[in-house]
């Protein structure tokens, strides 16, 4: 099965035919940044929403109600 070649003659011919992504930890470059960078970016990218959203959901306040001043103004000019 293996036609006495090494584990690292094995790997090697895996990674040319199919790419670092065969591995379980692929080297860092050009070609892998993606796998090592991508999740971390994500995970920014998602905390930055929520942390936006969160700051335009807290500015808007609802009006107060009329205190008891307002109320009366209100009614006497109708």
């Amino acid at each position: 099965m293996r036609d006495g070649r090494s584990d690292e003659e094995i790997k090697n011919y895996l990674v040319q035919r199919y790419g670092e992504f065969v591995l379980y930890n692929p080297r860092f470059s050009a070609a892998t940044w993606a796998l090592w960078l991508g999740p971390g970016l994500l995970l920014l990218l998602a905390g930055l929403v929520v942390l936006l959203l969160w700051r335009r959901t807290s500015r808007r306040q609802e009006p107060a109600p009329p205190n008891a001043a307002e109320i009366a103004k209100i009614l006497d000019k109708e």
